[in-house]
Parts: C-alpha cells; structure tokens; sequence
C-alpha cells in the first residue's frame, strides 16, 4: 500500500484531535460509548429499566407464540451514524453539558422532587420525554437526527409493511415521531 503525499503533511493539535475522533475505536468512539453508557446509568439510576417495555413484549409473544419482527436499525450502524453525525465541537458541548447539567438541568428536573418515586414516575411521561428531546436538540440537534428522527422513520416504513393485525413496541421518545408520520403517510 503506497501511501499519498499529504499524508505526511504536519498536522495542527486540532487535527490531529479529529482525526482521533473520527477513527473508528478512537477517541470519539470511547468519548460517544462513555456518553452514551452515562446517559443509560442516569436513566437506571432513577428506577428506571432502560428496554424493560421490550422484554416484557418478548416475552408475551413468545408465551402467544407470536411473530416478533425487529423493525428498527441494527444497533452497530446507529452507533456509526452517530459518530459520523458528531463533530468535535459536539464533543467539547457534550463535555461542558454534563458539567453544566449539574448547574443547570433539563426542565423536567428542575422542580424540586420530595420523593425519588415522584421524580421517577415524571420520567415516564410523554410530556417529560418531549422537554428531554427539546433540550437535547437545542444544542445536539445531529444527535437527535440520528438516534430518534431517522429511526422513527425507518420503524414506521417497518411497521406499514406487515399484514394483518400488529403491535408495535417502541421507546416513548420514538412515540411522537412515529404517530406524526403515520398520519403523514395516510393522507
């Protein structure tokens, strides 16, 4: 393998930064999976079981001895757009907001909460869900593209394509997205 000419150009801290971010198993891919695990331990951390809905569904159609159909994107190829939909200022944003979060947290948790059991069961709400969503697309608004709005609209091209009677299982921050595009293709 003969190597080009302006790959040995020297290159400034910078770019040498986004390089590391954008190689697959570096620096930005350790960066997105500690991101992303920290976000799912917040979320277990309240109570919550990140994907329950889906065992519980898995296990009911396997008792009916129903058809289970996975209509979302393959799990490896939403972690590859996601890193290539992070840049390195999402990165430094990504940083700085968990420090920030601290200071200043997402609506839904600013109210004070007497009881852990409250301010769990107020995650579990739509209206919840749609002020994270807002507050995470305000500033990582590639993010959102690609971990909700893409998805959404590969699960309802999905779901359009079954015959018969269907249940569809999805996380509830894909609920607003699917619905709103399932009336979109009825008309």
């Amino acid at each position: 393998m003969t190597e080009k000419p302006e790959d040995h150009r020297v290159k400034t801290p910078f770019q040498q930064l986004q390089v590391l971010l954008g190689l697959p198993g570096g620096l930005g891919e350790k960066l997105l999976g500690f991101w992303l695990k920290s976000m799912y331990d917040l979320i277990r951390n309240t109570g919550v079981e990140p994907g329950k809905e889906f065992k519980v569904a898995m296990e009911e159609a396997m008792h009916l001895n129903s058809k289970i159909i996975y209509i979302d994107r393959n799990v490896h190829e939403t972690v590859k757009r996601l890193r290539g939909a992070i840049s390195f200022w999402d990165v430094i944003k990504i940083i700085r907001r968990s420090d920030d979060a601290l200071k200043s947290p997402p609506p839904f948790m600013q109210e004070p909460f007497h009881e852990l059991e409250t301010a769990v069961e107020r995650l579990k709400t739509r209206e919840t869900v749609r002020e994270l969503m807002a507050w995470m697309e305000a500033d990582f608004p590639d993010v959102v593209r690609v971990m909700v709005h893409e998805r959404d609209e590969l699960m309802v091209k999905h779901l359009r394509e079954c015959e018969g009677t269907v249940v569809g299982v999805v996380g509830m921050a894909h609920m607003d997205g699917i619905e709103r595009l399932w009336k979109e293709a009825e008309k």
